[in-house]
């Protein structure tokens, strides 16, 4: 079962908010719906640390749904592949495309072993995902 837990952070001056949604066992099992719906959501930051997984490659599936399949057929917004035994950030991949756009109403992840769109394979150990997410709207 994925620890999974969220910090909302509002900007006072502007009204803004903005999320830091952390899945410290992000497996085949979405954690689903993770902010629920806003205006739009713009992401920021992805950091996924699969040093626990020492010859394991892990994807990190990214949705805009509330609740995708874990059997691999929804397909995500989004790919990020880690390999085996590191830590990686991602930075300014907004789920919409152009930052001015932004059309993501949630946001629902996964981590699977396999690459692209399917995978049902957990990885062997904890992967920790941690996402920065700004209020867009």
């Amino acid at each position: 079962m994925a620890t999974t837990f969220i910090k909302k952070r509002e900007d006072f001056a502007t009204g803004k908010i903005a999320y830091e949604v952390v899945d410290t066992n992000c497996n085949t099992t979405s954690s689903n719906d993770l902010t629920g719906a806003i205006e739009s959501l713009g992401c920021i930051l992805y950091e996924v640390d699969n040093t626990g997984n020492a010859s394991t490659a892990a994807h990190l599936k990214v949705y805009d749904s509330t609740d995708p399949a874990d059997d691999g057929s929804a397909n995500p917004e989004i790919v990020l592949r880690v390999q085996a035994g590191v830590k990686r950030q991602f930075i300014g991949m907004n789920l919409a495309g152009a930052p001015a756009t932004p059309d993501i109403t949630h946001l629902s992840l996964r981590c699977v072993t396999e690459a692209g769109v399917a995978g049902t394979t957990s990885p062997g150990s904890a992967v920790t995902a941690r996402i920065l997410i700004k209020d867009m709207s």
